[in-house]
C-alpha cells in the first residue's frame, strides 16, 4: 500500500531520524520556510474514532500511548467506505519534527531552528499484521557525495549529502565539519549506514571516513 499523507499537510514531510543526529531531506531550498523530519517510526494497532469526507477521505484514529492522539490520516475511497468507528487497523506512525528555516547571506549555508514535534500517521493498513508484513526491518550502507555544509541557528553543524539523487543531511561535530569541504572532496567519498522498516529508512551514522 502506498504511503498516505497526514490530514491537510500541504508541505512535504521529510523522513529521517536523530541518531548521530541526522535529518533526511528529500526536497530543500532557500525559499523553504519549514522542513519536516521524522525522528522515530513505529508500527502499531490503532482504533478508528471517526470519519470525515471533505476535499479527500480522512479517518481519525486513536493510537495507544501516543501523546497527541487521536490522529487524522488521509486514505483511499475504498478504504474509507469499508472503515467504521471502533474498527482496529494497522498504522505506521512517525514522530515528525518541524524546523523553521531562514535564508543566509552565505548561500552555502541554511539556518535551521527547531519548532515542534508531533506524531503523524505515515501509512494505514487493514490490520496490524498487514502493516508488519509490508514493513519488514532492513539495514544497508551506501556511498554519498558531500554537496553542502550547513550551520543551524543554535550552533549545530550539518553535512548535506547526495546519495543516488536522495538528499541526506547529517549532524556532525565542529571538528568533522571543518575537516571536509564540498569543493575538495571527491564524489562518493562518504559511506552512510541506514536502517528502518519497509520504505521508511533513516540514517544511522556516517561509516567512512
Amino acid at each position: 500500500m502506498k504511503e498516505l499523507k497526514p490530514k491537510k499537510r500541504k508541505t512535504i514531510v521529510i523522513f529521517g531520524v536523530l541518531l548521530i543526529v541526522c535529518i533526511a531531506i528529500l526536497v530543500i531550498g532557500y525559499s523553504t520556510k519549514e522542513v519536516y523530519t521524522t525522528t522515530e517510526v513505529k508500527i502499531m494497532e490503532a482504533t478508528i474514532v471517526s470519519k470525515e469526507l471533505s476535499d479527500n477521505h480522512y479517518l481519525e484514529v486513536n493510537v495507544p500511548g501516543i501523546t497527541n492522539t487521536p490522529l487524522w490520516v488521509e486514505t483511499t475511497q475504498d478504504f474509507y467506505q469499508q472503515a467504521n468507528p471502533g474498527q482496529t487497523v494497522g498504522v505506521v506512525i512517525g514522530a515528525v519534527d518541524t524546523y523553521n528555516t531562514r535564508k543566509s547571506w552565505d548561500k552555502s549555508q541554511l539556518n535551521l531552528k527547531y519548532s515542534t514535534t508531533n506524531w503523524e500517521v505515515l501509512s494505514l493498513y487493514p490490520t496490524l499484521a498487514d502493516a508488519q508484513n509490508e514493513n519488514q526491518p532492513n539495514k544497508f550502507t551506501t556511498t554519498a557525495t558531500l554537496k553542502q555544509r550547513i550551520k543551524s541557528l543554535d550552533g549545530r553543524y550539518f553535512f548535506l549529502f547526495d546519495s543516488g539523487g536522495k538528499k541526506i543531511m547529517a549532524e556532525v561535530n565542529n571538528e568533522y565539519y571543518q575537516s571536509y569541504k564540498p569543493q575538495s572532496t571527491p564524489s562518493d567519498f562518504f559511506e552512510l549506514e541506514f536502517e528502518g522498516i519497509g520504505d521508511f529508512n533513516h540514517l544511522v551514522r556516517i561509516v567512512k571516513p
